[in-house]
C-alpha cells in the first residue's frame, strides 16, 4: 500500500506543476499578446464558453472511450483542467487592459480630473514642472462627471507656476489635463 500512496502523491505534484506552468504560460500570452484590448468583450466571452463547451464535450466523449483505463482518464481530465487554467489566467490580462483603456479613454474625452497626489512631487529635468503620480476619482467636463469604482493613478508633469508652494503627498488637486501631459502608470 506504501509505495502505491507515493506514487499517487507524485503523480498529484505533477498535476501542480503542470498547473503552474499553464498559469504563467497563459498569463504571459495575455500579456504580450498585441491589440489584446481591442477584442470585443462579447466576442471574448463567447469564443471563450464556446471552447470550452466543446473541449468539454470531447472530454466526456474520451472518458467515456477510455474509461476502464485510469491512467489515460486522468490524463484527460488534467488536459480539460490545464486549459481551463490557460483560459482564466489569458482572461485576467485582457479584462485589465479593457479596463485601463476605458479609463484612460474617459480621462482623454473629459480632460478635467480630481484626485489626490500619490507620489512624491520631483521637478523634472528642466526644472519647470512637477511630475508626480497622481490618484484619478473624477473625471468631469461641462456636461458630465465620471467617477471611478476603482481609482485611476496617471503621472502628471505640471507647470510649477500652478502652484503657490510645493504639493505634497496627499493634496487633492483638480487638473485640466492637455493631451501631451498625460502618461499612465500601470
Amino acid at each position: 500500500m506504501q509505495p502505491t500512496e507515493e506514487k499517487s502523491f507524485a503523480f498529484n505534484k505533477r498535476y501542480l506543476a503542470l498547473g503552474v506552468l499553464v498559469f504563467v504560460i497563459g498569463t504571459y500570452a495575455g500579456l504580450n499578446f498585441k491589440k489584446l484590448s481591442t477584442i470585443d468583450p462579447k466576442m471574448f466571452m463567447t469564443f471563450s464558453g464556446a471552447f470550452v463547451a466543446i473541449l468539454s464535450f470531447i472530454t466526456l466523449v474520451l472518458y467515456c472511450a477510455f474509461r476502464k483505463k485510469r491512467e489515460v482518464t486522468a490524463l484527460i481530465f488534467a488536459g480539460l483542467i490545464s486549459v481551463l487554467i490557460f483560459i482564466s489566467a489569458f482572461s485576467h490580462p485582457y479584462f485589465y487592459s479593457r479596463a485601463c483603456n476605458e479609463k484612460r479613454d474617459a480621462i482623454d474625452t473629459h480632460r478635467i480630473v480630481s484626485g489626490m497626489i500619490k507620489s512624491e512631487p520631483t521637478l523634472n529635468g528642466s526644472q519647470k514642472s512637477y511630475v508626480f503620480d497622481f490618484d484619478v476619482y473624477i473625471a468631469s467636463s461641462e456636461t458630465e462627471d465620471i467617477t471611478f469604482k476603482k481609482n485611476c493613478i496617471i503621472r502628471a508633469y505640471v507647470s510649477k507656476d500652478a502652484f503657490s508652494k510645493a504639493p505634497e503627498i496627499g493634496n487633492s488637486l483638480k487638473l485640466n489635463i492637455s493631451y501631451n501631459l498625460l502618461k499612465e502608470v500601470a
